[in-house]
């Protein structure tokens, strides 16, 4: 597929973007000789059982977890089939990561690797239909996160001349009450705390030494370095990873000192599927603190496929029934900063986004004497903020009660920059650092004491929801991130508030011990009209109902009939992208995902600006749910929207016809471009101005482009919270 060479054929006729980030240009074919790696993941076995435990808090030891949910007799099978070709493998549970030369995996894949650039990041992909020996697996064959990943993006330094007020390490523990825990023995003792990063950082071991000296903070049992692939610490240095490690390592030790530390520092040419697979087979630690994100809005243009959501699922599902809480910052972008036009659709960062995940967002925290008190950590999205907002790809969780989509963050705590901690760095330099990066591992190590009394959590975020309106969560009520504001209630900028320990430990066992209902599909991606079976346990004496959500509407409400042990009921699926089946009886509620049609890549209209009128051209190609490509339908037609800055919300504004485009022969190239493609135009008005949203419909996700000027939205509230900051 030589998309550039499609952009100019198509853009010779049309209007020309003054400013653009082409959604997805090729560049060039990988070299032949070149090394490169792929990410292969079955779907786990007995997948239902394995979503009613992590749903029920049941822990499992890893030999458990393998005998139960690794599919080994496929994972030989695909193995042993790539060893034909010469290529290397590794496996971690049921991921098989392949290595070899681009030539050779090119032949056992039945397909080709290009290089991409969109924007200033360049990457490669791999296109093809896959071997039949490989199934259904899902394939990862991109290294488009580590573009993404080269610097940390939910890390503040402050640096410039301006005025902040720096928390100091034991003032953080008082504000969240850990002190009180600590006090009492309650301190991490017999637990272990992870940390995901990359790159690393050479010094990282006399850097702790030398910030439990400084804050006459304990030492902690152990901190174990675990590469997960070879790197170089030193790289960390040079992109800011050096300095995102020394933040994550002191303050998740800070919170729960007698805590054991391991850092997991991954190669950036691993997948995060695969590292987090390496983590869980490790089965080592309590709690996951993850200090980065990739913006949703990758997944919506379809430069990510929605498979590598559903991929790293499966991997948190099996981390969850180990007992694993995995924590992730929520991001510094406010609440339309990740988005290339500003607008809140896309915004959110993945794996936060992610109803498996506890969503750490931040505040701002203010000490007087004994006394804190903490707003939400506010500003315009351009100049830093806690990212928060409804994700662009899953529905609203069961939960949240499944009203509209996720939203984000479940909790916060302190991250602005001018609130922000002093970090031990290399050749005993200190720094005033801030972000989401200091939230998550503050929570996650708050999480971790939690652990030491009552074992280890998994899947935490149904309990913590079960803690609204309680002591053990303080609402943050005043602030914003632009465009929303926050209140005393649940909302996308303070999420539930903050945590206070010593009232958690208190609550936290109640809901632990509450019953409830746990529901489960045999299968996690359909297409239309295939059959979905549902399955659900509940207390003896619950009368079950289910229906399907979509984040705007039910779709489908059916039967389950119960069969002396489950209740078990089917549906057709219908629609595009992740969906979410809930199931309800008395006061209990629970849920699951699937993921269901096609998801849209579109090359045109580029992510840009068209100054002048003319006609827009639309291209697009669909894909399957496990990544592979889709064949289009004769004809399909495309929705094209207005996005409202003053009201936050879209209104369609025309309808674009899409036809299947004709075969390309580019015989210089000795390239032939298949017929996979819709393609269409959409005329500018003679009144162009504002931006623009492209829906294919009956496919998940959208294209984004701007008519006319652009000037950069900023919504001025009447009150400002704070400083607006600045990285």
């Amino acid at each position: 597929m030589l998309k550039e060479l499609i952009t100019l054929i198509f853009l010779a006729s049309s209007v020309v973007p003054l400013v653009g980030v082409n959604t997805h240009d090729l560049q060039f074919t990988l070299n032949k000789d070149a090394y490169v790696t792929v990410t292969i993941v079955e779907q786990p076995k007995n997948l239902e059982l394995l979503q009613m435990y992590v749903e029920n808090h049941t822990v499992l030891n890893l030999t458990q977890v393998e005998r139960l949910f690794i599919p080994n007799d496929e994972i030989q099978r695909v193995v042993n089939y790539f060893h034909r070709f010469g290529l290397s493998t590794q496996t971690y549970l049921n991921v098989i990561t392949v290595s070899g030369s681009v030539g050779a995996l090119e032949r056992a894949l039945h397909g080709t690797f290009y290089v991409y650039k969109l924007g200033n990041v360049t990457f490669y992909e791999f296109e093809g239909e896959g071997p039949s020996p490989i199934g259904s697996a899902y394939l990862i064959s991109t290294n488009f996160t580590k573009a993404l990943l080269s610097r940390p993006n939910t890390l503040y330094n402050v640096t410039q001349a301006a005025a902040f007020s720096e928390v100091k390490p034991e003032q953080l523990r008082e504000a969240y009450n850990v002190t009180y825990l600590i006090n009492r023995g309650i301190n991490g003792n017999g637990t272990s705390v992870g940390i995901l990063d990359f790159y690393g950082d050479p010094y990282i071991v006399q850097q702790l030494n030398d910030f439990d000296k400084t804050f006459n903070v304990t030492a902690p049992p152990f901190l174990k370095v675990v590469p997960i692939g070879p790197y170089d610490p030193n790289d960390g240095i040079s992109n800011g990873w050096a300095l995102e490690i020394s933040l994550d390592v002191e303050y998740v030790h800070l919170i729960a000192p007698d805590a054991g530390i391991y850092l997991y520092v991954a190669n950036p040419d691993v997948s995060l599927v695969e590292a987090i697979a390496f983590i869980d087979q490790q089965d080592k630690v309590n709690v996951l603190s993850q200090s980065f994100g990739i913006p949703e809005i990758y997944f919506d243009l379809g430069v990510l496929p929605l498979s590598c959501v559903q991929a790293l699922d499966y991997e948190y599902w099996l981390g969850e029934v180990e007992g694993i809480t995995f924590v992730a910052a929520s991001g510094d972008a406010g609440g339309t900063g990740n988005n290339f036009f500003l607008f809140p659709n896309g915004n959110l960062v993945f794996p936060a986004s992610d109803p498996y995940v506890l969503a750490a967002g931040g505040t701002s925290l203010y000490v007087s004497g004994n006394l804190t008190e903490q707003t939400a950590w506010s500003g315009e999205s351009v100049f830093g903020a806690s990212t928060g907002g409804f994700s662009s790809i899953f529905p609203s969780p069961w939960y949240q009660g499944s009203r509209g989509f996720r939203e984000v963050p479940d909790v916060v705590a302190d991250a602005n920059p001018y609130t922000g901690v002093p970090v031990i760095y290399y050749y005993n330099q200190t720094y005033l650092v801030g972000g989401t990066s200091l939230a998550s591992p503050t929570i996650a190590g708050i999480l971790d004491l939690m652990s030491q009394v009552y074992g280890r959590l998994g899947f935490v975020n149904t309990l913590i929801y079960q803690l609204s309106g309680t002591k053990a969560l303080v609402p943050v009520t005043f602030g914003y991130n632009t465009p929303y504001v926050a209140n005393s209630s649940y909302n996308p900028v303070s999420g539930l508030g903050y945590i206070n320990a010593g009232y958690m430990l208190s609550y936290l066992g109640k809901a632990i011990n509450m019953t409830t209902v746990r529901v489960a599909v045999q299968n996690t991606s359909y297409l239309d009209g295939q059959i979905v079976k549902v399955v659900a346990k509940a207390p003896l004496g619950t009368r079950l109902t289910a229906y399907v959500y979509n984040g705007t509407s039910i779709t489908e409400q059916f039967p389950l009939l119960y069969n002396g042990s489950y209740w078990v009921g089917t549906f057709s699926a219908e629609g595009d992208g992740v969906e979410e089946v809930v199931v309800k009886g008395g006061n209990y509620t629970s849920g699951t995902y699937i993921v269901v049609g096609l998801q849209a890549t579109f090359l045109l209209p580029q992510v840009a600006i068209y100054y002048q009128p003319g006609e827009i051209p639309i291209l697009v190609q669909l894909f399957y749910p496990n990544g592979s490509v889709s064949k289009p339908p004769s004809n399909a037609s495309a929705e094209i929207y207005n996005y409202s800055v003053v009201y936050d919300n879209f209104s369609q504004v025309a309808e674009a016809y899409l036809t299947r485009a004709e075969v390309i022969n580019i015989s210089a190239y000795g390239i032939s471009i298949s017929s996979n493609y819709l393609d269409g135009a959409y005329n500018i008005s003679g009144n162009i101005g504002g931006i623009y949203m492209v829906k294919v419909n009956g496919a998940f996700g959208f294209d984004e482009f701007v008519e006319g000027i652009y000037v950069v939205p900023a919504l001025i509230p009447s009150v400002f919270t704070e400083p607006t900051v600045a990285s």
